[in-house]
């Protein structure tokens, strides 16, 4: 999994390269499809309506795709790290990422109901599509904040550590808000739900991290 001297900024293998392609075009590819999402679903509220809504009705597969789109971002991801991470940071983080490319995967098949609907009237759907949040929200933020302590140093990454590192900030801040949004909706008004924007924020932090991560490595490819 790890070399035992650090790689050199020039030393990219053609798998890395791959990975490099796979993160960050599924990550481009992803933010498209958000943007496009919001354009042909404009009946959704994007303060109160998660995202994942937009995976109902007539154009419920640009939604579909977005998590595809970032299933695959992530295995791209592991891709390009593999050779590079050591020790419990680097297996962590990979084993986050794993998680996250399964959930968001899971999450493409089974969409969830409309927000607000009732226990004893949910589908199996929605019930495989929440367990799907539960395995790949975690992970990626495991894997994200792992993975960039792994790497953050190492000379391929070293001078696109700030960005790296604050795209995955934004994604458990993010996370969290999105914790309180659910919580606060839970307690108050239906009225007073405001999860749609921290929940935008975390699909846009998915992007932004595996395309932080992947272009030094593609900048590097190409300069070669």
């Amino acid at each position: 999994m790890a070399t035992d001297t650090p790689q050199s900024a020039s030393d990219v293998s053609p798998v890395q390269v791959m990975g490099a392609v796979l993160g960050f075009f599924a990550g481009a590819v992803a933010l498209a499809l958000l943007l496009i999402a919001h354009a042909v679903g404009p009946d959704l509220n994007p303060v109160s309506h998660a995202l994942s809504e937009y995976a109902l009705g007539q154009f419920g597969w640009v939604q579909t795709f977005w998590f595809a789109a970032l299933a695959v971002g992530c295995i791209g991801a592991i891709l390009l790290v593999w050779r590079e991470n050591a020790g419990v940071l680097g297996w962590g983080g990979i084993t986050g990422l794993a998680a996250a490319a399964t959930g968001l995967a899971m999450a493409a098949c089974f969409p969830m109901d409309t927000l607000g609907t009732s226990p004893e009237h949910a589908s199996l759907s929605n019930q495989l599509h929440g367990i799907a949040a539960m395995i790949g929200i975690p992970g990626f933020l495991m894997g994200s904040l792992l993975t960039t302590l792994a790497v953050g140093n190492l000379p391929l990454w070293v001078e696109s550590k700030r960005p790296l590192m604050a795209a995955a900030h934004l994604f458990w801040v993010s996370f969290a808000l999105t914790t309180v949004a659910v919580v606060s909706a839970i307690w108050q008004a239906p009225e007073a739900n405001w999860i749609g924007v921290p929940n935008r924020l975390l699909g846009i932090a998915y992007s932004l991290w595996l395309m932080a991560l992947s272009w030094p490595a593609l900048r590097t490819a190409a300069i070669k």
